[in-house]
């Protein structure tokens, strides 16, 4: 039997935590495909991890501190997926809490990741493409950057019938395959919480991974609220330079790590701009649909 092994880490979200993973457990897998669930418990208070046990035995459930966020949070789950008991399984999935899954999307992943196997005699990076009911249009998915200037400023790749090529992608819900994990390796542990997926993404095309999107949507979330984040315009000064080198915002470090990474000999511009609009009294609107892409909340 193959084994794909979803991998989760939840904050405080009891009831969106629970659906998620019954979701997971009632996905119609093809045949030959088993399916396991590691949690990262990063501490909540809410007795997530206390349900999660009692519902859902089968479950591995790892407890933090409360100092993980996602990136701290997936890096642990993977971890324990792969050095778990089985050996390491044939599929990582990451997958967010808040995430509503359609039944078939673990399915249509792993077809999708075994077509590209066949054609590019490599294993890839399957992403799926998240729809917003609130917003009546995509919030989380596969990505591009098409811009010349604003070499960091995303934008989806979708198609509803085709299998498409693409750059990143939104950790919401990723099939990663272990020729793909084997040759990336971790999530790197410089990032607390935002760019960790898309800096993975963009590692895994530099090491010749196929980085692919499913056709259509495989499940719904509407994008995070910008309040209380470094978006938030309404905050006051230092609330705005508080939550912009934040671990949800763009810490220093990371951020120039990202932007030297990925954004060549415009690094020093980019890395600027986040702290530059914090400082605005009015925040600029940015361009292009599919940002900010990578806000999370736990």
């Amino acid at each position: 039997m193959k084994r794909i092994v979803a991998l989760l880490t939840c904050f405080n979200r009891r009831a969106l935590t629970v659906a998620c993973i019954d979701a997971l457990y009632r996905q119609r897998l093809p045949e030959g495909w088993t399916l396991g669930v590691v949690l990262v418990d990063d501490g909540s208070s809410d007795g997530t991890s206390q349900a999660v046990a009692e519902r859902f035995p089968q479950a591995r459930v790892v407890r933090g501190d409360g100092s993980l966020y996602w990136n701290g949070g997936m890096r642990a789950a993977m971890a324990a997926a792969v050095n778990g008991p089985g050996g390491a399984p044939e599929v990582l999935l990451w997958v967010n809490d808040d995430l509503e899954l359609v039944d078939d999307a673990l399915a249509r992943l792993i077809e999708v990741g075994q077509q590209v196997k066949a054609r590019e005699k490599r294993e890839p990076i399957v992403v799926g493409s998240v729809y917003s009911r609130r917003e009546r249009k995509q919030s989380y998915g596969a990505v591009e950057f098409p811009y010349a200037i604003k070499r960091v400023t995303p934008r989806f790749v979708y198609s509803a019938e085709r299998v498409l090529p693409a750059q990143s992608m939104n950790g919401n819900l990723v099939a990663i395959f272990r020729g793909a994990w084997e040759a990336v390796g971790e999530l790197d542990p410089v990032f607390t919480h935002t760019m960790a997926d898309f800096d993975y993404g963009l590692r895994a095309r530099r090491h010749g991974v196929p980085v692919v999107v499913a056709p259509g949507y495989v499940g719904y979330c509407d994008r995070n609220a910008a309040a209380n984040t470094y978006l938030d315009a309404g905050a006051d000064l230092r609330t705005r330079w508080r939550n912009v080198t934040g671990p949800k915002g763009r810490p220093l470090r990371a951020w120039w790590i990202y932007t030297w990474r990925h954004a060549g000999l415009l690094a020093p511009l980019l890395f600027a701009w986040p702290y530059a609009r914090a400082l605005m009294v009015s925040a600029v609107p940015s361009v292009g649909g599919a940002q900010p892409i990578d806000v999370r909340e736990e």
